[in-house]
């Protein structure tokens, strides 16, 4: 396993994969709106990555940084991939 790691975008290959994926992945209410996400993940207080085994999506990380504290908002692996040591 060796995982690399790119900044999440609209340009993106698997952008609409990683959009559905947070969808499927998070309930409604614990949801925020995905134009928030990808508005604030231009700033230099976010961090929304795209987790890849070879060339194979395998899930995607949202971290917000204030101050000296790093808060994971959102951590979701490909449903196809858990349970095979991808997000522990």
């Amino acid at each position: 396993m060796s995982l690399t790691a790119q900044t999440v975008s609209k340009h993106l290959t698997d952008y609409e994969q990683i959009k559905q994926l947070y969808h499927d992945s998070f309930p409604v209410k614990e949801q925020v709106k995905w134009s928030w996400l990808m508005w604030k993940a231009k700033s230099k207080y976010a961090e929304f990555l795209a987790y890849y085994d070879d060339n194979q999506l395998v899930g995607f990380s949202y971290v917000i940084h204030h101050h000296q504290l790093d808060f994971l908002f959102f951590l979701a692996v490909n449903p196809n991939l858990h349970s095979q040591g991808y997000g522990g």
